[in-house]
C-alpha cells in the first residue's frame, strides 16, 4: 500500500479518479519499473481524497478524510505501507514532526498506526518515502526518490529487512581517557590493518577534544590539553597500519593539526564525501548514523540547551545587580504620523524575562521561554549600554557540560517538567533565578 498526500488536478479529472496519474505519477511509474515492482501489486491512495488547489493538505482536510483512510487500511491489510511524503508519514505515525532526511527509504516496524487507533499482532512494516512530486519541482532530487522506490522493491523481494534496534544501546563504553588508559585500549599489534573513526570538538583556534573509536559501541575522548595522551596516540597512529575515517574532514583536519596530529595522504577517508558522491544519501552524520547503524545522535543544541540557559540567566541576574540609565523616549512614525515612544528600561525588561522563566510561560506551540532569545529581541539601543559594560551574553561551551553524562540518555530540550530552578539573591532586592539546570550530556 502507498499513501500519498493530496491529489493534483490531473488525478481529480481522471475517470475514475486515480492517485498518481499526473506528472508525479509518471515519475512513480518509471521508478516502479526500475524497481521491478508491478503497480498492480500496490493499493495506492492519498491522505486527502479531493483536489482543491495546489497546496499542502490542511489539518481540516486530513481530519475529514481520516475515517476513509482507516477503512482502506483495514480492507487492504497491507504487508508493507509506503508513506509517500512528510505529511502522510507524520499523520500515520503520529510521532510529531518527522525528519524525512533521516527516515526516508529506511523500513521500520511499528506496533500501531494513528497513535494506537489501528494495531495488529505482527505490527506494521512502514517505509517512509520521498514524494515523486519532488522530481517535478527539483529534478536533482530524483536519484534519492528513485532510491526509495528501489528500497520498496528490495523490501518486497526480501533483500532487506526492517531497521533493527541499535544493538549497543545501553551498553556503550564512552570514556575520557589519558595515557594510562590508552596503553590498555589501543591494540598492541600495529601491523594488521586497523580502521579507526576520529572526530573533534572545539575549533582550530580553541580545540576541545579528540574522540576515537575502532570498535562499535565504544568512544574514547582525549582532552586537547592532555599533551602526554595526545603524543602517545599520535605515535600509535604513525607506527600502525591504520585507515582513519572522519566526517567533514575539512573541519577536523585543522583541529587535529592544532593538537599535533596529521595524516599522510591516502590514509584517511571522509564519510561526508562518500555520501555526497553516492548522490542518494544525506550528508548529515546524524541521519547516516540512524539510517545505517540504528544509532540516534542528539542534536548539539539539545546537548548545550541547559548550559546555555543557565549562562543566560546568570547574565540576566548580573544585569539586575547593576544600575542602568533610563532609556530616552523616541519619536517614531507610524502610518505617516509621529508619536512619542517610551521604551521599557533594561531592568524592567530583564525582570519580565526572568518572571516568565519562573512562571514556565510558553508560546502557542508550548515552547518554554528562552531567556537568550528574549535578550536578543531587545532593541540594540537598549542593550548597548549593558553590553558595553558587561560584554555580550556569554555562550556555553562543552566545558560547561558534565562529562559523566551519556548522550544516549539526554532528555529532549525544552520539556519544562524536568527543569529545576535554583535561587540565589539578585540585586536590586527582588530575587531572581540563578540557573535553570537539568541533567545534560557530555558526548556529541
Amino acid at each position: 500500500m502507498l499513501i500519498g498526500e493530496k491529489p493534483g488536478f490531473e488525478e481529480s479529472v481522471h475517470r475514475p479518479p486515480t492517485p498518481f496519474v499526473g506528472k508525479s505519477g509518471r515519475y512513480l511509474d518509471q521508478f516502479l519499473i526500475a524497481a521491478n515492482v508491478d503497480r498492480d501489486q500496490l493499493y495506492i491512495t492519498n491522505l486527502v481524497k479531493e483536489f482543491t488547489e495546489y497546496s499542502k493538505p490542511t489539518p481540516q482536510e486530513i481530519d475529514r478524510d481520516h475515517g476513509e483512510l482507516v477503512g482502506e487500511i483495514l480492507d487492504c491489510n497491507p504487508e508493507v505501507i509506503g508513506l509517500v511524503g512528510a505529511w502522510s508519514t507524520e499523520h500515520v505515525l503520529m510521532n510529531g514532526e518527522v525528519d524525512m532526511d533521516r527516515m526516508h527509504g529506511t523500513p521500520i516496524r511499528v506496533d500501531s498506526l494513528f497513535g494506537g487507533e489501528l494495531a495488529r499482532d505482527q505490527g506494521y512494516v512502514i517505509l517512509p518515502m520521498l514524494h515523486p512530486a519532488g522530481a517535478v519541482h527539483a529534478p536533482d532530487s530524483a536519484p534519492r526518490i528513485l532510491e526509495d522506490v528501489l528500497q520498496l522493491g528490495r523490501l518486497l523481494d526480501g533483500e532487506i529487512g526492517v531497521r533493527e534496534i541499535d544493538p549497543y544501546l545501553g551498553k556503550e563504553d564512552y570514556r575520557v581517557v589519558g595515557i594510562r588508559e590508552l596503553k590498555s585500549i589501543l591494540p598492541a599489534n600495529v601491523h594488521y590493518p586497523i580502521k579507526v573513526a576520529i572526530d573533534t570538538e572545539g575549533s582550530v583556534n580553541r580545540p576541545y577534544s579528540l574522540q576515537f573509536s575502532f570498535k562499535p559501541g565504544t568512544g574514547y575522548l582525549i582532552r586537547a590539553n592532555d599533551n602526554p595522551a595526545l603524543l602517545y596516540f599520535r605515535n600509535w597512529l604513525r607506527r600502525s597500519n591504520v585507515t582513519v575515517y572522519m566526517h567533514n574532514s575539512l573541519f577536523d583536519l585543522g583541529v587535529l593539526r592544532k593538537m599535533g596530529i596529521e595524516f599522510r595522504d591516502g590514509t584517511f577517508r571522509d564519510s561526508m564525501l562518500i555520501a555526497y558522491n553516492l548522490f542518494i544519501e544525506s550528508q548529515s552524520l546524524k541521519s547516516l548514523a540512524w539510517r545505517h547503524c540504528s544509532a540516534y545522535q542528539s542534536e548539539y543544541q539539545e546537548i548545550m540547551h541547559d548550559a546555555s540557559r543557565e549562562k543566560a540567566i546568570e547574565y540576566l541576574c548580573l544585569v539586575l545587580s547593576r544600575s542602568w540609565p533610563d532609556v530616552e523616549p523616541l519619536i517614531v512614525y507610524e502610518g505617516g504620523k509621529a508619536r512619542l515612544k517610551k521604551p521599557w528600561n533594561i531592568d524592567k525588561r530583564v525582570t519580565k524575562i526572568i518572571t516568565d522563566v519562573l512562571d514556565d510561560k510558553r508560546d502557542k506551540e508550548g515552547v518554554p521561554t528562552d531567556p537568550r532569545k528574549r535578550w536578543k529581541e531587545i532593541d540594540d539601543y537598549v542593550r548597548d549600554p549593558v553590553e558595553a559594560e558587561l560584554g555580550p551574553m556569554p555562550t556555553a561551551t562543552l566545558d560547561d557540560i558534565p562529562s559523566h553524562c551519556s548522550s544516549s540518555r539526554i532528555p529532549v530540550a525544552g520539556h519544562g517538567p524536568r527543569i529545576h530552578i535554583r535561587y540565589r539573591p539578585c540585586h536590586p532586592p527582588h530575587a531572581g533565578p540563578h540557573a535553570a539546570q537539568r541533567h545534560s550530556s557530555g558526548g556529541h
